[in-house]
């Protein structure tokens, strides 16, 4: 009997012991998803954008914890699971994806290619390391250069000069440089399309140069470049002899007729076999290591669209600028494209854009293929970019702009003359991505854009079917929950304006401001000449979406309207009561010029006649008002 009571203590005692070691498991597995749930609060905090992003469940020994796709990539960096090394049990869910996430696949390395990195850091030469092209050129090689940039409306001689494989200036964030990124990377997977139309064939074998030189080997799959219909026979059997010397993974389709950028896309990836499209202009160059940070975001929630961050190639000198805030890609109710602040702690993590600027864009196949691609009918450019962020956003996507991924985009001082003729055909194409994808905001967009209101956009059946079968969510959930803060930037009702119709000299009143393709010149009232808009940002527009712009020393140009939080370029004051028209950012005003009768900005003078205009029409009240007054009406 007492050995059986002794037994029964004994048992008790395992039992209590058993209890109270369950306890302590429990409480630390507690204590090791609080620490990860802190570190998840830090990586997902965004309080610019307000976005619902994608959820990803992610289970640790059962405890369930909800974080987004990207941020479960992140988990191995932590602290708490680098010194664990592996995290065991894990199961992973998510509502976007049937794909399951494992374990071993958030491995992270550093993709840099250090070798790379060192040779071209060694690089001498005109342009090398990102800088401009500087030489002194002779009267023949002036005359040169300016007949390459009236065709090319940039410094082609410039490119000629350039090397094809030239190194770049590392515009990445110190935090970008050293950052790690999955170390299972789809290999072979990923396809260039880059499309071209009578491109001046180095800057175009630059950017594939650029493409092979910096893109992992085991990530690269193939180039594909498509001529939408060239003339230029530099562009013919010479450069399909330099690429077939070159390279094995580079191949040309050619277009039997003028297709435009966006059929020649889609044209494009189809000649492709990647799992992931990286769509690139002609004229970009990549930078260091930009191709693991660009993937990553696709193979963690293949619903992602990724753009890089695009940095400026400056037309004149081809001296690359990198970009120096960091933005998110907007638009106005007229379609144009704009950029925001970024409000995010992380500056490497990539963030969610309203939309995209169109000259780098990044895809799966699968939500390429799912969306139905571009619309095939948008005709040459313009306006695909809003309609593939907004199908990819309504229809159970996201876009995002991966920080540490830099691009540098070649943009002209002036678009192609045949562009400017094709502005019917842009205006056709945003009509058609207002009238399927904008509801009832559409009618903001008319708003600004009354003649497009009995424009016809062409058959929208398709496309109004895609978005039934994808099931895709209304605009109005897309303001509310993606771009919740356009309104504050543009209002859905525009705010009158201050001034609007010609503006004439009050040197000589037969004279009025009109503007040739870029510059503003003085012409014969009595002629049809341009009318202008001073409007609530003091901007003034002709069309839509060209603003006169201070460029640099005293040009005035007419160039693409932007916002301006730091330097207000493109802001101009009208002082009624002498006639300057003030530019905000550098204080000249706008003057002319007796024998060119070109429009210029210059020091402001009480005393100069050339320097006083008036507007056709103006609101007093609203002209009146100083530069802090107006200031404080816009807040």
């Amino acid at each position: 009997m007492a050995r059986l009571f002794r037994r029964q203590r004994w048992v008790l005692i395992l039992v209590v012991f058993m209890y109270f070691l369950s306890i302590c498991v429990f409480l630390y597995y507690v204590e090791e998803s609080e620490q990860i749930m802190k570190s998840l609060a830090v990586q997902t905090r965004d309080v610019g954008a307000n976005v619902s992003l994608p959820r990803v469940t992610l289970c640790i020994e059962n405890i369930p914890l909800e974080v987004t796709p990207t941020v479960m990539s992140n988990l191995k960096s932590t602290s708490k699971l680098r010194r664990r090394q592996t995290i065991r049990n894990v199961s992973i869910s998510t509502t976007l994806s049937s794909e399951i996430l494992h374990a071993d696949n958030v491995e992270r390395i550093d993709w840099n290619d250090y070798e790379l990195i060192r040779r071209e850091s060694l690089r001498q030469g005109p342009g090398e390391h990102g800088r401009g092209f500087t030489d002194k050129l002779n009267a023949s090689q002036l005359e040169i250069m300016n007949a390459l940039k009236e065709r090319y409306k940039y410094n082609a001689y410039a490119s000629d000069h350039i090397s094809l494989e030239r190194s770049l200036n590392d515009t990445r964030t110190e935090v970008c440089k050293k950052k790690l990124f999955l170390k299972k990377l789809p290999e072979n997977s990923v396809s260039f399309v880059t499309i071209f139309n009578n491109e001046r064939n180095s800057t175009l074998l630059r950017t594939i140069h650029g493409i092979v030189n910096r893109s992992p080997k085991k990530l690269l799959r193939e180039i594909v470049v498509v001529d939408d219909f060239s003339t230029n026979e530099e562009l013919k059997a010479p450069l399909e002899e330099y690429i077939a010397q070159h390279f094995t993974n580079v191949r040309i389709v050619r277009n039997k007729q003028r297709e435009g950028l966006i059929r020649s896309r889609i044209i494009g990836a189809n000649q492709t076999t990647g799992s992931f499209l990286v769509f690139l202009d002609a004229h970009v160059e990549v930078n260091v290591n930009f191709l693991p940070p660009l993937i990553e975001p696709m193979v963690l929630d293949y619903r992602t669209i990724v753009c890089p961050m695009v940095d400026n190639t400056l037309d004149e000198t081809l001296e690359v600028r990198g970009l120096i805030y960091r933005e998110r890609g907007a638009f106005d109710w007229t379609l144009i494209y704009h950029r925001f602040p970024v409000h995010q702690e992380d500056e490497s993590e990539p963030h969610p854009v309203i939309t995209m600027i169109g000259c780098a864009i990044a895809i799966s196949r699968r939500w390429w293929e799912e969306i139905g691609m571009f619309d095939p009918g948008l005709e040459i450019w313009g306006g695909e970019q809003f309609e593939i962020a907004f199908k990819s956003w309504m229809c159970g996507g996201k876009v995002v702009d991966a920080p540490c991924s830099r691009v540098a985009h070649l943009f002209r001082s002036l678009p192609y003359l045949d562009t400017l003729v094709e502005g019917q055909r842009d205006q056709r194409n945003l009509l058609r991505v207002a009238s399927v994808w904008m509801d009832e905001y559409k009618e903001y967009f008319f708003q600004r854009r009354p003649s497009l209101r009995t424009m016809d956009p062409g058959d929208l059946t398709q496309q109004f079917e895609l978005r039934k079968r994808l099931n895709c969510k209304s605009f109005d959930w897309f303001m509310k929950e993606v771009a919740p803060d356009i309104p504050k930037y543009f209002p859905l009702v525009e705010p009158p304006l201050k001034a609007w119709g010609k503006i004439k000299s009050n040197h000589n009143q037969s004279l009025c401001m009109s503007t040739v393709p870029g510059a503003v010149y003085l012409v014969a009232c009595a002629q049809k000449v341009s009318e202008y808009r001073n409007d609530w940002r003091l901007q003034i527009r002709e069309h839509y979406d060209r603003c006169f712009t201070h460029h640099s020393k005293d040009f005035v140009l007419l160039w693409n309207c932007f916002l301006e939080e730091e330097k207000p370029t493109q802001s101009f004051l009208w002082d009624r009561s002498s006639g300057r028209i003030i530019n905000i950012n550098s204080k000249l005003c706008l003057d002319y010029r007796l024998d060119t009768l070109q429009v210029f900005a210059s020091p402001c003078n009480a005393s100069s006649s050339t320097q006083s205009w008036t507007f056709a029409a103006f609101n007093a009240t609203l002209v009146d008002l100083t530069w802090e007054q107006h200031k404080h009406l816009v807040k």
